[in-house]
């Protein structure tokens, strides 16, 4: 996630009333190994990963080997544009697509949506979702072509 759409979630998060008690980014899968060995000795259930696809898979493939998905545990997780994006990305991991699956079940995705209170018609970004709902700036607005 690049840092300034990063801060401004955060942001949106805070004044939505939402407690966060964890804030962690990672660069390198050692830093991905670094949060989950933090998360299974916290006591923090809900979980969000504003990450990209390839990192999402490995992700929770780890979080499951670590007993972090299941019942009791939510994963929020952007929604990708393809319904098959971890089968085809399970290869990039230690889990069987039974796996993936298991831990994918109580995992929540969300797709940024027009909302009228929030729209900037100055400057749309993508067909329907406009800057001010998500924070986008241009950097992560082009990464989503990638997807």
């Amino acid at each position: 996630m690049f840092t300034k759409t990063f801060s401004n979630h955060l942001d949106e998060l805070s004044g939505g009333l939402i407690h966060i008690d964890y804030v962690e980014t990672f660069s390198t899968e050692d830093g991905m190994d670094r949060i989950i060995r933090h998360l299974t000795t916290s006591k923090i259930r809900t979980f969000v990963a504003l990450t990209g696809p390839q990192d999402a898979v490995k992700m929770i493939c780890r979080a499951s080997h670590s007993a972090l998905t299941g019942s009791g545990f939510v994963w929020i997780l952007p929604g990708y544009s393809d319904a098959n994006w971890w089968r085809k990305l399970q290869h990039t991991c230690n889990c069987t697509e039974d796996e993936l699956e298991s831990a994918l079940e109580t995992t929540l995705f969300f797709v940024p949506t027009k909302h009228p209170l929030f729209t900037q018609k100055t400057r749309p970004t993508i067909p329907g979702v406009y800057a001010g709902i998500i924070g986008c700036n241009d950097e992560y607005l082009q990464s989503l072509g990638q997807f």
